[in-house]
């Protein structure tokens, strides 16, 4: 993106690069490698470390109305390490 197109409220997306689509074993884990540049929003780089993130998630069945319990429930979450190269 160039910078005359950028906006003032830093508001912009990116393609979505997520896990596939499939079913997981339970306790089954997926690692991936993404590369992190910088963000145009901020003056610096982040600090290097490690950065971690988890939600809970709840997965409900497609006719389950506002009252229905999920169906599987976990905590999903990732950690990204930055380090100065």
């Amino acid at each position: 993106m160039a910078d005359d197109d950028q906006t003032g409220d830093c508001s912009h997306g990116s393609a979505n690069f997520a896990c596939s689509p499939r079913p997981y074993d339970s306790g089954e884990s997926v690692t991936t490698e993404y590369v992190v540049w910088s963000d145009y929003c901020v003056d610096e780089y982040m600090t290097p470390g490690t950065y971690r993130w988890e939600v809970p998630v709840a997965i409900y069945d497609a006719e389950a109305t506002g009252t229905d319990e999920p169906t599987a429930e976990f905590d999903w979450g990732f950690s990204l390490r930055v380090e100065r190269s």
